[in-house]
């Protein structure tokens, strides 16, 4: 699998790319966190500081990715030698719109086939998708639902999906920016309750 088309010419990828594969040789983790903007965000909020932290994680995230580039990077390297006991996924906010639900959901059900071919004994999660644009008329949310309607029958037997609390989106049916500043990315309150059952589910899988 060649590098994706988006990245082929974007060094700063690379060498991001060049850096998680460094640590996943050198550190351990029982949790790999991997995905696209919130996962790169994710270790600047209060709630991984505070909570998740203490789940001894290694932070894969990159700003712009989409499921294929995710795949490529579990496939060089990003997974080597980390005996991770539980590893999370959080893609396709970036995926949205560029193919139907359909085919992004195969590409998903590929990148954690790939996943359990190099840890087997690792209990996979999955996020579904977190709405984004401000109104639910939003071509991006309406696209959003989609997968998320179908994720779960998608990745049964493959994989746990982890819901995302509705409460994100109000009863007038808007996101508010409080939540997330751009009607995209998670402000810190946003976070604190996006990942409240990240937490729970991966702290109880560790404690299994």
């Amino acid at each position: 699998m060649g590098i994706p088309p988006e990245r082929a010419n974007d060094d700063r990828w690379k060498d991001l790319h060049a850096h998680f594969v460094s640590e996943a040789r050198d550190k351990e983790a029982d949790v790999l966190i991997i995905g696209d903007d919130h996962v790169a965000l994710l270790e600047q909020s209060n709630i991984y500081r505070d909570r998740l932290a203490a789940l001894h994680c290694l932070v894969f995230g990159v700003m712009g990715d989409t499921v294929k580039a995710a795949d490529w990077r579990v496939t060089n390297g990003e997974m080597e030698r980390i005996p991770a006991k539980v590893v999370l996924l959080s893609i396709g906010h970036n995926d949205a719109l560029l193919s139907s639900p359909d085919e992004f959901l195969t590409h998903l059900c590929s990148l954690v086939d790939n996943v359990y071919s190099r840890l087997p004994q690792a209990s996979i999660f999955v996020m579904k998708l977190i709405p984004s644009g401000r109104r639910a008329d939003s071509p991006a949310r309406h696209w959003i639902g989609k997968v998320n309607e179908e994720m779960e029958t998608r990745l049964r037997s493959k994989a746990s999906v982890i819901d995302i609390d509705t409460s994100i989106i109000n009863s007038e049916g808007l996101i508010d920016r409080h939540l997330l500043f751009d009607f995209f990315h998670l402000t810190q309150e946003g976070y604190s309750l996006v990942f409240d059952n990240v937490h729970l589910a991966l702290h109880e899988a560790l404690n299994q």
